[in-house]
């Protein structure tokens, strides 16, 4: 297990300095290692960053398709925290490509797992995805509610990246609201 870990971390390496071809191989190399040894959290783990590399590379086909086996593995294994990231993932991917509902009921799963498991950091990510996803399809009023509510969770917790993610939405939703009243 030690030798995929490795792989995989000088996997993530080689793709924070931009040599995307040698992190998907090194990746590649991993997951196949953790696939023979049955090593199910670093096959998450390397999935991801495959996924992440086929967004990188607007293959967003294939991330789909490698976001789709994290959720099934995590469920698999009953890890409901991984299942709501890479439901969140999967989610991000359809507002990319324009599909706001898919995107909408996605972020909504991962939401309803969160509150259920207790993860507050979690459910700011999943509010203020929301809060753009309302408004990407215009619904102004309920991404102020979404933005404002993950703030307010924000600020309890004291999470500065939900924070600030909190804030760009609800000031994209804000501005949004004030053309219109316009």
């Amino acid at each position: 297990w030690w030798i995929a870990r490795a792989l995989d971390l000088t996997g993530l390496i080689r793709y924070r300095k931009g040599d995307v071809d040698q992190a998907e191989a090194l990746c590649e190399e991993s997951l196949s290692i953790s696939r023979q040894i049955g090593h199910h959290q670093l096959m998450l783990w390397t999935l991801n960053k495959l996924a992440d590399i086929a967004c990188h590379r607007g293959d967003f086909a294939r991330a789909q398709g490698l976001f789709d086996e994290c959720i099934t593995l995590a469920r698999a294994l009953g890890d409901a925290y991984n299942e709501a990231i890479h439901l969140n993932n999967q989610a991000t991917i359809q507002q990319a490509l324009k599909q706001y509902e898919a995107a909408e009921e996605l972020f909504l799963a991962s939401l309803a797992i969160c509150r259920r498991i207790g993860d507050r950091v979690g459910e700011t990510i999943a509010l203020s995805n929301l809060g753009k996803v309302a408004h990407d399809l215009g619904d102004y009023e309920s991404a102020l509610a979404y933005c404002e509510e993950g703030l307010a969770i924000a600020r309890e917790i004291g999470d500065q990246w939900a924070l600030m993610s909190c804030l760009t939405n609800l000031g994209w939703a804000a501005t949004a609201v004030d053309d219109d009243a316009a």
